[in-house]
């Protein structure tokens, strides 16, 4: 998948370097990937299989990612991708049972879709 967290965002992470274009770059390529994914999820559009696999693959890379925005004090962005860690966590493990409880993940997932945009459209040469 084309969202791995790239070089600059570990690198960044471990302190050992800063790169802020290509971490908001990388940053904004997973708040699009996860908004494609929120989409299939408030939408009903997706496998169960097929969102099991993107959402692992989100986890994954969110966690890095969040961890990076609280590090360079972006809380606004961190809460963001807490909240999607949360949810991705959710479809990872079971995204069948995610769908029992239709209604209410598809406004929590509508919500966040709302607040991903925002986030990505803050970061600078983005909007």
């Amino acid at each position: 998948m084309a969202n791995r967290p790239d070089d600059a965002l570990i690198l960044y992470f471990y302190g050992e370097h800063e790169a802020p274009e290509q971490i908001e770059r990388a940053l904004a390529d997973h708040l699009e990937s996860s908004q494609r994914l929120l989409l299939e999820v408030a939408n009903g559009g997706g496998s169960p299989e097929d969102e099991r696999a993107s959402a692992a693959h989100l986890l994954s890379a969110n966690r890095l990612y969040r961890r990076a925005a609280e590090r360079a004090g972006e809380r606004r962005v961190a809460a963001v991708l807490g909240e999607l860690e949360i949810l991705f966590a959710e479809l990872a493990d079971d995204p069948a049972s995610a769908r029992t409880r239709f209604p209410h993940a598809r406004a929590e997932s509508e919500d966040l879709l709302f607040k991903v945009r925002i986030a990505r459209n803050n970061l600078k040469g983005f909007s």
